[in-house]
């Protein structure tokens, strides 16, 4: 209890090895350190391990680090190796630099098999550090919290359960394991964001940065964000096997283009907002998008809604479309519901799907007269006869065309039974 240890680094002439450390905890129980300054050390500021490098089987438990501040150090800032009930909170960690890993808080097992478990870190604040802030790495850890930290750095999330509550991140990237954030403020998302979800957090969207949110490997993972806030929203890269979700987001796109990859987005209960961007392009342009129940607001700079051809878009049920617009480029499976509410709409001849439903503002396909221009309206809803219906049937087609009293009077489908999101997404 306020102690100040300061280490050799400054005298110690060796260019190479990692350790000269501050205070070590080989398997040791009930620590306390509280109130102490730990720098300059040649290796790491404070190391919680095993009770030798090898040993398999002895660990600590019930160690507190508490109101420290620990900087300048070599190789880390606090090396976790092993244990459990650790808390760490209350502390500011900064400058680590000069041999990897150079880690604010390194939490690692010396064995993959080395229990690793409770670990709390708490209100402390990171920055200037070479590398992570916070990363975890080997093993299979449980029961990993960081709550309301300030991490100028980024967080790197790379095995276990881990959850991220309360507090300010640069940056946090999911490479593995089972990550649950929320409540949190954060610049960007990347990385391989494998069973991640997000709730009631804000996502700033920094100059800096060319993304908001990266997947960096085509590996089929998946990304759900709920009822969280993403402003100044810049790039969203998906590979294209991978899989975003927003549920009752809302969405303030700045620059040109949202959505920029082929993967595959799902949209329920949200609110893109692109009327104060600066858009050239296509702000959404991904291999398949799925809505039901959002608004999406643009100021006509340029195509608002643009699809692969080749790919179909899926489902778009009971969203809303304001603004102005000049191309909806789409291959749906369905259009059902919807209300295209823009001053100038036109659709691509490649598109095709069912539309059945919609409500269409000044739609036109390459016409010119308003008896053309309601001509072609008229197509898109066109009434088939019950004989062409059974036909299709018959020959398997899934897409017919139709107004709403077709299907309301063949008992196909009625579109107030259509779900609206109300809640929880099945």
């Amino acid at each position: 209890i306020g102690a100040t240890i300061e280490g050799d680094r400054a005298t110690n002439t060796l260019t190479t090895g990692e350790w000269g450390h501050g205070i070590v905890c080989r398997a040791a129980n009930n620590v306390i350190i509280r109130d102490c300054t730990i720098y300059n050390c040649f290796g790491d500021g404070v190391v919680i391990g095993t009770s030798t490098a090898t040993d398999e089987n002895a660990i600590g438990s019930n160690i507190c680090v508490e109101n420290c501040k620990i900087y300048n150090n070599r190789r880390q800032g606090i090396t976790v190796g092993g244990g459990k009930n650790i808390t760490i909170k209350d502390c500011e960690i900064y400058e680590i630099n000069g041999t990897a890993p150079q880690a604010g808080i390194d939490i690692e097992p010396n064995q993959a098999t080395k229990e690793v478990s409770n670990v709390l870190i708490s209100n402390c604040y990171f920055h200037d550090n070479a590398a992570w802030d916070i990363t975890n790495i080997n093993g299979a850890q449980t029961g990993i919290v960081i709550e309301n930290c300030r991490c100028e750095g980024e967080v790197n999330i790379g095995t276990g359960e881990v959850a991220i509550c309360g507090g300010s991140y640069r940056g946090i990237r999911p490479v593995g394991g089972k990550l649950a954030i929320s409540d949190v403020t954060v610049d960007k998302i990347f990385g391989n964001p494998e069973n991640t979800v997000v709730r009631s957090s804000k996502i700033i969207g920094n100059d800096a940065d060319s993304y908001t949110i990266a997947f960096d490997q085509n590996n089929g993972y998946a990304l759900t964000l709920t009822d969280c806030e993403i402003v100044n929203a810049r790039n969203i890269i998906l590979k294209s096997t991978g899989t975003i979700t927003f549920v009752g987001c809302k969405i303030v796109h700045k620059t040109d283009r949202l959505f920029s990859s082929q993967g595959h987005i799902r949209a329920f209960n949200t609110v893109f907002d692109f009327s104060g961007s600066a858009v050239i392009g296509q702000p959404i342009n991904c291999a398949t998008i799925e809505l039901n129940n959002c608004d999406f607001f643009t100021n006509g700079n340029g195509a608002f809604i643009g699809i692969n051809d080749e790919t179909p878009a899926k489902d778009w049920i009971n969203n809303r479309f304001h603004g102005s617009l000049t191309t909806l480029s789409y291959k749906a499976n369905r259009l059902i519901n919807n209300v295209f509410n823009f001053s100038h709409t036109k659709i691509k001849s490649t598109a095709t799907g069912a539309r059945i439903g919609n409500v269409w503002t000044d739609l036109e396909e390459g016409a010119t007269t308003e008896a053309e221009k309601e001509a072609w309206n008229n197509k898109q809803n066109a009434i088939p006869d019950l004989e062409t219906i059974r036909t299709n049937a018959a020959a398997g087609a899934k897409k017919i065309s139709c107004t709403d009293e077709t299907v309301g009077s063949y008992g196909y489908l009625k579109l107030g039974d259509l779900p609206k999101y109300e809640g929880a997404v099945s």
